[in-house]
C-alpha cells in the first residue's frame, strides 16, 4: 500500500509541475483584443526557468486606445497574390491616429512564420520568413534566425525561457509561456497562453514598454478593415497603392 500512494504522489506531482506545451492546434479561428500601455516604472521582466510566478496585478492601465485581432484573409484584398502562403493575419489597430497594421503568417503543424506585413505606406514581403514558433514548442527550446522585421535584418536568438502563472489586473493565467527575444540592438519578452492560444503581454519592463492584451473575441465584422487598391497588377517595379477605411456593422 506504500509504494501505492508513493506513485499516486510522484503522479500527482509531475502533473502540477509539467510543462505547457505550444502546437499549432492550440491556435484560435477567432480572437480580437484591446491593448494596453501602462506606466511600468518598478516592475521587473522576472527570472527565467520553472514555475514561475509574474504578478502585474497593480499595474494601473489607461483607457484603451489599441486594438488586435486575428482577421480572415478574404476581407483583405490582393492578400493571396501578395502573401500565397500566408494562412493566418493579425491586425493592429491606432485608433488615435487610425494606423493599421497587418501581419501575415503562415501556420503549419511544424512551425509559425511571419512571411511579411503591410500599413499604411509599405508593403513587405519577405523572401526568408520570420520563425516564431516551431511546434512543439517546449520549454528551453532556442531558434535562432535572421529577422526580417528589423530594418537592416539581424540575427534574432529566441528561447522558451520560462513558464508560469501571469497575472494582470484583470484576471490570472495559468499555463503561461515566456518567450525571450534577443537582437543586437534590444530584449524583450512575450507572455503567451497556450490553450488556446493567445498573446497576453509583450514588451521589456526595464525599458518601462509593455503592452497587454486584453481578450474580447469581438465578431470581426465589427472591426475596421482597410482595403488596398494595387496598380499595375501584375508588375514588378513601382506600384501604387490605394486605401479605403471601411467599418462593417
Amino acid at each position: 500500500m506504500k509504494s501505492i500512494l508513493v506513485l499516486v504522489f510522484l503522479f500527482f506531482a509531475v502533473v502540477l509541475n509539467a510543462q505547457p506545451v505550444l502546437n499549432a492546434v492550440n491556435f484560435p479561428t477567432e480572437y480580437s483584443a484591446n491593448v494596453y500601455r501602462p506606466l511600468t516604472a518598478g516592475f521587473n521582466n522576472g527570472l527565467p526557468g520553472e514555475n514561475q510566478i509574474w504578478d502585474y496585478s497593480t499595474i494601473s492601465l489607461p483607457a484603451s486606445d489599441q486594438s488586435y485581432s486575428l482577421i480572415p484573409l478574404d476581407t483583405i484584398p490582393w492578400a493571396t497574390s501578395l502573401f500565397p502562403e500566408a494562412n493566418y493575419c493579425f491586425l493592429y489597430v491606432n485608433q488615435v491616429n487610425d494606423y493599421h497594421y497587418y501581419n501575415f503568417y503562415k501556420l503549419t503543424d511544424s512551425s509559425f512564420e511571419l512571411v511579411g506585413y503591410i500599413d499604411w505606406d509599405a508593403i513587405d514581403v519577405f523572401t526568408d520568413y520570420d520563425i516564431i514558433f516551431q511546434f512543439p514548442y517546449t520549454y528551453n527550446s532556442v531558434i535562432t534566425d535572421t529577422n526580417q522585421n528589423i530594418l537592416p535584418p539581424s540575427i534574432v536568438t529566441i528561447t522558451y525561457d520560462a513558464y508560469g502563472t501571469f497575472i494582470t489586473p484583470y484576471a490570472t493565467f495559468e499555463n503561461v509561456i515566456r518567450q525571450k527575444s534577443v537582437t543586437p540592438s534590444r530584449t524583450y519578452y512575450t507572455w503567451y497562453s497556450t490553450n488556446p492560444f493567445e498573446m497576453l503581454a509583450t514588451g521589456n519592463f526595464d525599458n518601462n514598454f509593455m503592452n497587454f492584451y486584453k481578450n474580447t473575441t469581438l465578431s470581426v465584422s465589427k472591426n475596421k478593415i482597410m482595403q488596398f487598391e494595387i496598380s499595375p497588377n501584375p508588375t514588378t517595379g513601382i506600384i501604387d497603392i490605394e486605401i479605403l477605411v471601411i467599418i462593417k456593422v
